[in-house]
């Protein structure tokens, strides 16, 4: 057993749980790929399935949300595993780089962008000024 009935759920989660049109087309997404990995009727497999597989948590706890509908919609319950979001540092390019994307722009924005690689102030103060 799969993942057939695409319509009803979606118009559960359409009309029933008031969700946004591109939240339904996401948990109807992550349904239709839950559903060619594991049996969807064996939560204790969806389980093992989100523990072992190679994504982030914080998909993993998406995965948990949209298959926690999926089961009320079905009539059974499940509660999803939380999972602890790992914090990543942002990406800082090199100067170097900043340097190649300036000399890369025309003249005014080249400009502008020096100047806040200068200042190091933000860009709607450097428009204000």
């Amino acid at each position: 057993m799969g993942f057939e009935s695409k319509t009803t759920f979606e118009t559960y989660l359409m009309e029933v749980k008031r969700l946004a049109p591109t939240t339904v087309d996401s948990k109807l997404r992550i349904m239709k790929r839950l559903a060619g990995r594991v049996n969807l009727w064996d939560t204790e497999s969806v389980e093992r399935y989100l523990l072992n597989a190679a994504m982030t948590n914080g998909h993993k706890e998406s995965v948990g949300y949209a298959y926690q509908d999926w089961c009320k919609f079905n009539g059974f319950d499940y509660t999803p595993k939380r999972f602890k979001r790992e914090v990543k540092l942002p990406y800082i390019p090199r100067e170097a780089q900043l340097d190649q994307l300036i000399s890369g722009c025309g003249g005014r924005l080249s400009c502008f962008l020096q100047l806040l690689k200068e200042s190091a102030c933000r860009p709607v103060a450097a428009c204000n000024s």
